[in-house]
């Protein structure tokens, strides 16, 4: 319970009150789907199972008056280690960037992975509805063996 105080003909009432819980709202992108047509008889099918994973970079970006830390998003072979792409945006903007980037891709490796493992909701709920489109199992997993060594030699690149 709070204080009450008079001032002046005023009332003034101090008290605690409890935040709604936050709700983080996932904006999810618009899926092009004459592009995922295009890719689906563009790629050919493969066994190969890839990685996908998305973090914060280990430096900052000074771009116009604000800097931020960009988010990226980095794809890999999951059994030989190979990345096979990455794209950095603003936390504001990665749903469409990461799906756009991810895409092209496809497009430029012409190949379709038999399965995506991934170990974060926020990795599956982008991603799960284009490549459920495309005939991609998507899979929740504990480790990403690939992503982390990746992600671990860029931080040791960078000194983070």
């Amino acid at each position: 319970m709070g204080s009450l105080s008079e001032e002046n003909g005023h009332t003034w009432r101090d008290e605690w009150i409890t935040p709604a819980p936050f709700v983080r709202k996932t904006v999810l992108p618009q899926i092009d789907e004459l592009r995922l047509a295009r890719i689906r008889s563009q790629c050919r099918e493969t066994d190969r199972v890839w990685e996908i994973d998305f973090f914060f970079a280990p430096f900052i970006v000074q771009e116009g008056e604000r800097p931020f830390l960009p988010y990226i998003a980095l794809y890999a072979v999951h059994k030989d280690g190979y990345i096979l792409g990455f794209v950095a945006a603003k936390f504001s903007e990665f749903p469409q960037a990461f799906l756009d980037n991810f895409l092209g891709t496809l497009e430029r490796v012409k190949a379709l992975p038999e399965e995506i493992i991934v170990r974060k909701d926020a990795v599956y709920n982008l991603f799960e509805p284009a490549l459920r489109r495309l005939g991609v199992k998507v899979k929740m997993v504990r480790s990403l063996r690939a992503i982390d060594d990746a992600k671990e030699s860029l931080f040791r690149s960078m000194g983070g």
